[in-house]
C-alpha cells in the first residue's frame, strides 16, 4: 500500500505532537485508516501495580458484544498477545488462523475473529519506557504488509510509545508543584522564546515572568532556567 508524501508528512507531525490519550487515540484511528487496517488496539502493562489507560486495554472499532464474547472465550487475550510479543521483541505480524494454532484458541475464537473481518494483524512491542510495556497494535482484513510498511509502521510506534510515555509520565508529577501558568512559562521558554515575547504572550509583565521563573527553579530544585528546563523535560513535566 502507497502512503502518499503529505500524508506521510501529515502524519509523522501529528505523531510526534500527540500530547494526550485523546490525541493518541485519534492519530492512532488515522494510521489504521491509511495503512488499510480495521482497527487498533493498544495493552498498557505496568511494571508498578497500576494501569494508566482506564483499563489494560484500549480497542478501536471493536464492539462490544465482540469484546464480551472475546473476554469469555479467550479471557487471558491481553496475556497471550504478551506473550507471543515481548517473545519477539520486534514487530510481530500474524494471520488469525496461524495464530489461533500457536496460541491454542478454540476453533470459535477463531471465528469470531473471521467473523469481525479481523483476520491478521501487527503488533509493537516497546520496552524500557516509563517503567512499563506496552503493545500496540493493528488488525484487519489485508494483506500482510511488506517490509517497507512494517518500517514505517515501525518508526510510527516508537515514537508514539515515546509520547505516551511523557504523558504519563507527566500526569504522574502532576504533582511537581508548578501551576499551570508556571508550566506554560517553561514550555514557551523551552521553545527557546526570549523572557520578553514570554511576557508579551501570556499577557504578563517582565517583572511576573522574572519571578514566576524564580519560584520554578525553587520548586524544581534547579540552579537555573535552563537547569529547570532540562529537568523538567527530564521528568516529563512539560513536553
Amino acid at each position: 500500500m502507497t502512503i502518499s508524501s503529505s500524508d506521510w508528512t501529515d502524519i509523522v507531525l501529528r505523531t510526534n505532537r500527540v500530547s494526550s490519550v485523546g490525541e493518541a487515540s485519534k492519530v492512532l484511528a488515522d494510521i489504521q485508516w491509511l495503512f488499510g487496517f480495521r482497527a487498533y488496539y493498544v495493552f498498557d502493562r505496568a511494571k508498578k501495580n497500576h494501569l494508566e489507560f482506564a483499563q489494560s486495554h484500549l480497542f478501536s472499532n471493536f464492539t462490544e458484544l465482540f469484546l464480551e464474547k472475546l473476554e469469555r472465550m479467550v479471557p487471558d487475550f491481553d496475556n497471550k498477545i504478551f506473550v507471543d510479543s515481548v517473545s519477539r521483541l520486534m514487530p510481530v505480524a500474524w494471520r488469525m488462523d496461524e495464530y489461533g494454532q500457536r496460541m491454542k484458541l478454540s476453533e470459535a475464537a477463531v471465528r469470531l475473529f473471521h467473523d469481525a473481518r479481523l483476520t491478521m494483524g501487527v503488533s509493537f512491542p516497546n520496552f524500557g519506557l516509563w517503567d512499563k510495556i506496552r503493545i500496540i497494535g493493528f488488525a484487519g482484513a489485508r494483506n500482510n504488509p511488506d517490509q517497507d510498511e512494517l518500517d514505517q509502521l515501525n518508526l510510527l510506534m516508537i515514537q508514539m510509545h515515546e509520547r505516551l510515555s511523557l504523558v504519563f509520565r507527566s500526569q504522574e508529577n502532576s504533582d511537581c508543584g508548578l501551576t499551570t501558568l508556571e508550566k506554560r512559562v517553561l514550555h514557551s521558554i523551552s521553545e527557546g522564546n526570549r523572557r520578553a515575547h514570554v511576557a508579551a504572550i501570556t499577557g504578563l509583565s517582565a517583572r511576573t515572568v522574572q519571578y514566576l521563573l524564580a519560584s520554578i527553579c525553587r520548586k524544581l530544585d534547579a540552579l537555573s532556567v535552563e537547569h529547570a528546563v532540562a529537568s523538567a523535560l527530564r521528568q516529563g513535566v512539560i513536553f
